[in-house]
C-alpha cells in the first residue's frame, strides 16, 4: 500500500499540468465558441421562418455542451494543481525536501 502511494505521487508529480490547463482551455473556449455562434445562426434561420429555437436542440450541441463542462472541470482542477505544484505546496519534490529540512 505504500509503494502504490509513492509511485502515485511520484505519478502526479510529474504530470505537465499547465498544458494540460492550456489545451483544455483551448477547448473550452472554442467550444463555448462554436455553440454561441450556432445559436446565433439558428435563431436568425428560426426568425425568418417563424419558428422557435432551442440551446441543445441538435444532439451534437448536447454532446459539445456536455464536453465543454468536462473540459471546464479538467482546465480548473489542472491550474489548481499546477499553482500547487509551482508553490512546492502539495507536490514537494526530493530537491524541495531538503531544503524544507534545512530551514527547519
Amino acid at each position: 500500500m505504500e509503494n502504490n502511494n509513492k509511485a502515485m505521487r511520484g505519478l502526479l508529480s510529474k504530470l505537465p499540468y499547465g498544458i494540460i490547463c492550456g489545451a483544455s482551455a483551448m477547448f473550452v473556449f472554442f467550444a463555448t465558441a462554436g455553440l454561441i455562434v450556432s445559436y446565433v445562426v439558428f435563431s436568425g434561420i428560426a426568425a425568418q421562418t417563424s419558428d422557435t429555437v432551442s440551446f441543445l436542440e441538435y444532439s451534437w450541441q448536447t454532446v459539445l455542451f456536455v464536453f465543454d463542462i468536462i473540459f471546464a472541470i479538467i482546465t480548473v482542477t489542472t491550474l489548481v494543481a499546477y499553482i500547487l505544484k509551482k508553490r512546492n505546496i502539495f507536490f514537494v519534490t526530493k530537491e524541495r525536501k531538503g531544503e524544507q529540512n534545512e530551514d527547519i
